[in-house]
């Protein structure tokens, strides 16, 4: 199910139950809690200029890629770990080639 506004796409509103809008806004935020925010405070997003072409998406997809190889080789604090990778060039390297997960930090 597809929602724009608290309205489901495939349901007229008045016809949709309470908890169906209600799990529906919810798998939003989970989504904005997971994804969006991390990337604007862990990335700093809302301060790049990068406003042309395709510039904007394709920063998005990396930053996002990265949250995601982060989050499956088991990091729970992704800002963490990107200081972490940023202070040693060999740990960022060994995150992208290394298949099995990596220590918490």
């Amino acid at each position: 199910m597809d929602a724009r506004g608290g309205v489901s796409a495939d349901k007229p509103a008045r016809l949709a139950a309470p908890a169906v809008l209600a799990g529906i806004v919810r798998g939003h935020w989970r989504i904005e809690n997971r994804l969006h925010w991390v990337r604007d405070t862990a990335y700093d997003e809302d301060r790049y200029t990068v406003w042309t072409g395709n510039g904007p998406v394709v920063l998005a997809c990396l930053r996002s890629t990265a949250i995601s190889h982060h989050r499956l080789t088991g990091a729970d604090n992704i800002r963490k770990r990107l200081r972490a990778c940023a202070r040693d060039a060999r740990r960022a390297l060994d995150e992208l080639t290394v298949d099995k997960p990596q220590s918490q930090l």
